[in-house]
């Protein structure tokens, strides 16, 4: 997966799970603080991941707090996954 596709992906996901447009979330938009995900968005976020074939460990998830931050763990992830 490249980073422009889990980009949209993610932001296509957040849209619909947090009830934003597109293009309110920016790479350093906070997910909490800007977008308002509570724990209950944070795990559909993830399973709709699993769906994709994205795993991501509850340590990375823990540190995300961008939307950046959440590109940047499924790229790290996936390149893990692929290096398999």
């Amino acid at each position: 997966m490249t980073r422009d596709h889990i980009s949209g992906l993610l932001r296509a996901t957040c849209a619909r799970v947090l009830s934003k447009d597109e293009d309110a979330i920016t790479g350093g938009s906070l997910l909490v603080e800007d977008l308002e995900a509570d724990s209950l968005d944070f795990a559909e976020i993830i399973e709709t991941l699993k769906e994709h074939g994205v795993t991501l460990p509850a340590q990375d998830v823990l540190r995300i707090r961008t939307f950046d931050d959440f590109v940047d763990a499924v790229q790290a992830r996936t390149a893990v996954e692929t290096a398999r």
